[in-house]
């Protein structure tokens, strides 16, 4: 009946897609409703997932940030420093060590201090040509002389001997060496 082209059938068939119309109308309102909530919630986890994205950007960004401040230590400081990486390594409580990839032929010399970003590593006890020999802070023989800001007392840090997990302090009442002042 709707696939005939005829005059009388072309008024029912007008009245009856009209009429159907009519009657589908809500039902594709539902419809649309419930492909919105689809839509909807796939949005939602794909903004999570954008969220962490981000976030994880950011952390990163951060620590690039951070390892390019590292990388211009040396260009950003007024002092002779040389960049050195540590080929090896003995921890053990009472007499750990490091080597480094200098040596004398940089200039690297016995009693200079490694420094690393955070500060005081060691110091070079031992030089060859391209190596050197480190004795971390960590090794219980360590000392370095020091010097408190708020009294400028002088004095030598080391290991309490008593405990390997406490570095002490002792202080001198008179400074071992006067520099007089330019």
């Amino acid at each position: 009946m709707i696939g005939r082209h005829q005059g009388g059938l072309d008024h029912l068939r007008k009245m009856s897609v009209t009429l159907f119309s009519y009657l589908e109308e809500p039902f594709s309102s539902i419809r649309n409703y419930q492909q919105a909530l689809k839509t909807n919630t796939y949005l939602r986890e794909q903004n999570v997932l954008l969220l962490d994205e981000l976030s994880r950007l950011r952390s990163a960004d951060q620590e690039n940030k951070r390892l390019r401040q590292l990388l211009e230590f040396s260009r950003e400081s007024s002092l002779n420093l040389y960049p050195v990486q540590i080929i090896g390594k003995k921890l053990d409580p009472v007499s750990s060590s490091l080597t480094v990839d200098a040596g004398a032929k940089q200039g690297i010399e016995s009693g200079m201090p490694l420094v690393g970003a955070e500060g005081l590593a060691g110091k070079i006890i031992l030089t060859s040509q391209g190596y050197s020999q480190v004795m971390p802070f960590s090794n219980t023989l360590f000392k370095v002389s020091a010097k408190l800001q708020n009294s400028n007392a002088y004095g030598i840090v080391s290991w309490d001997s008593n405990s390997i997990y406490e570095l002490q302090l002792n202080i001198f009442r008179k400074p071992l060496m006067s520099i007089p002042a330019k």
